[in-house]
Order: C-alpha cells, then structure tokens, then sequence
C-alpha cells in the first residue's frame, strides 16, 4: 500500500463513517442524508534528498482532514475518534504493509458551520514523514559497510551485523489557553538522521610478514 491507500484503510477503521471516507471532495449530501463522512488531501509529497545519495525513499507529506456530521456535538465526537487515530499512526506501519510513518503533526482543528447544505465540519491540516513501503525480511548477506563515495568508498570488512539509522524529528509544544479539545498542539522542528552501529572482528596485519591475525 502506498500512504493514501493505507491512510484510508485507517480512516475506516471509525465506523460511525461507514466507509464514507472520499478523496477531495465527496458525493452531495445533506443533514439528512449521507453522513457523518470525511473528506482528505493528499499527495505525492516531497521526497527526502541527501548529498552523494540523491532521492531517500522517505517522503514528507502535508494533508487535510475534514469532518462533516449534521450535528455539532456528532462532529466534536467523531473529531475526538480521528485524532488519536492519526497520532497514534505514528512511529508504526499503517494500513497493510503501508509506509512507516516516522513522524506526524497536526495544526489546531477548525470548526465551522455550512449554512448550504447545513452540516458542520472539522478542518485539520496535518503534516507527515514517514519511510517507504518496508520489505517484512530480506536476507542480508553480502551487505556492506563503506566510508567514502562512488569509486574511493572502502569497504569495512569482518563485520557481523549493521543496524540500520533510527532517523527522528524534534517537536516543539506549541500549546495556549486557546488550544482547543483537551490536546496539545506541536510542530515539527530539527531533523537528526540518526545513526549506524556495527560490530565484527578486528584483523590486523604483522608489518614485518603481511600475515593477518
């Protein structure tokens, strides 16, 4: 599953929509008909870049939630279901062998009145990194680990195992008195790439008979 497919997958995990979870824009519908349901924007994304490495597979993507119920107190209710659902999407693969979702922010909820077609909506702009599709297992001989670039990269040999970078980003608290629903509010500050661990054997080599030991 990419991101959209598997975020959807998540959405409908809140019954109360009754798999009515559309992209961009959705059928017409009134109070009466056709809700509560909820609407999203997504994309591509941004795809992370490093220097020698060119395009990472993790990818930082904005995005929308709306919530649309034909009550207020419907709308507040459903709202307090999808939040903890997308922040606990966080540090895990979502959907079905979906991406790895490393970090997810959220701005403050906006709430506001339709007077055609008369529902409520819940507005919430979210910002998400994760890493790509993750392979379950993979055998790992023959991976190796080098210092350097391109043709004058070394390889450091005898190892036995290589973790792979826990990469992380910082949050700032922007919580106020004005903050709305009882949950705080935080925004994506530095990026750490984190770092590899290996161990093997060492081998060194006598000067005086080119003999290793």
């Amino acid at each position: 599953m990419d991101f959209e497919e598997a975020l959807i997958h998540e959405l409908k995990t809140v019954s109360a929509f009754d798999n009515r979870i559309y992209p961009l824009s959705s059928p017409e519908a009134n109070a009466g008909n056709g809700v509560p349901y909820l609407i999203f924007v997504s994309s591509e994304g941004e795809q992370a870049k490093s220097l020698g490495e060119g395009h990472l597979s993790s990818k930082e993507v904005p995005g929308e939630i709306n919530i649309i119920a034909s009550t207020y107190e419907e709308m507040k209710l459903l709202t307090k279901q999808v939040i903890p659902l997308l922040t606990g999407m966080e540090q895990r693969v979502i959907g079905v062998d979906g991406p790895y979702i490393q970090e997810f922010t959220y701005k403050k909820p906006v709430e506001l009145y339709e007077n055609q077609p008369g529902l409520y909506r819940c507005h919430i702009e979210f910002n998400t990194f994760f890493w790509g599709v993750i392979i379950l297992a993979e055998r790992a001989l023959g991976t190796k680990l080098e210092i350097g670039e391109g043709t004058a990269a070394k390889s450091i040999g005898q190892l036995k195992s290589i973790s792979s970078p826990s990469m992380s980003q910082e949050t700032i608290d922007v919580t106020t008195l004005e903050s709305d629903g009882g949950y705080r509010e935080v925004i994506g500050s530095f990026k750490d790439g984190g770092e590899v661990s290996a161990s093997g054997f060492f081998q060194a080599i006598r000067p005086w008979t080119g003999c290793s030991i």
